[in-house]
């Protein structure tokens, strides 16, 4: 069995050339925020867990009008407090490796400039 170290170096990837990659859509929730919405039951609650017949956590599903990333979050029951939360990004939301973290303001340079560009 042959054993390679291999040493890779990652180059930086600035957010301001970052956010040249996304889609409009993406890179309006990008300087936005996410445009939740119910997804497919209009965002009820829905038990998620029950212990000896008792409901002890909650969920709810929302979905982003815009990029179509997807939301769910539980609460603990009766208090309502989030006890964990996951998202589901479409393809090309998340950030390429070694990437810096984009800001608001860079999503916000970023479509001025689009808006800015003759058509």
């Amino acid at each position: 069995m042959t054993t390679m170290t291999r040493t890779v170096t990652e180059q930086k990837i600035e957010p301001q050339e970052q956010v040249k990659l996304l889609r409009q859509n993406m890179l309006l929730c990008r300087s936005l925020g996410h445009a939740w919405h119910g997804a497919g039951d209009s965002g009820k609650f829905h038990v998620h867990e029950k212990r000896k017949s008792k409901i002890v956590a909650v969920s709810r599903t929302l979905s982003c009008t815009r990029c179509k990333c997807s939301r769910t979050d539980v609460y603990d029951y009766p208090s309502f407090d989030l006890v964990k939360h996951l998202r589901v990004y479409p393809d090309g939301y998340l950030l390429t490796n070694g990437a810096s973290r984009i800001w608001r303001h860079h999503a916000n340079a970023e479509l001025f400039m689009r808006q800015a560009e003759p058509s």
